[in-house]
């Protein structure tokens, strides 16, 4: 089993928890040299991260889930503080409108 964990200014952490007692860094994702992922979250072999540094989201591909694909980003003007897919759609909202 693999696990995506968002970890701030060290990027987004891929570990496989296969063995519980023996955890594996796999490899981390850090789309810029000082971005900031805050938030991530996986929906049909899809991984998306937040980075707050750069108001963008990043979308991978996971059909190798220890090794993510990179498909796109999408750049806005405000940090993204949470998502959730809900009915195919991903909703984002930050702290200064919701």
């Amino acid at each position: 089993m693999i696990v995506y964990i968002a970890d701030g200014a060290s990027g987004l952490q891929i570990i496989d928890v296969s063995d519980p007692y023996f955890p594996v860094f796999l490899d981390s994702i850090n789309p810029h040299p000082n971005s900031r992922i805050e938030k991530c979250i996986v929906h049909n072999e899809q991984l998306i991260i937040s980075d707050t540094n750069w108001n963008e989201l990043s979308f991978y591909d996971l059909i190798n889930p220890a090794s993510p694909d990179f498909v796109c980003r999408y750049s806005w003007n405000l940090a993204t503080d949470d998502m959730v897919i809900q009915n195919g759609y991903l909703f984002t909202g930050n702290g200064y409108y919701g």
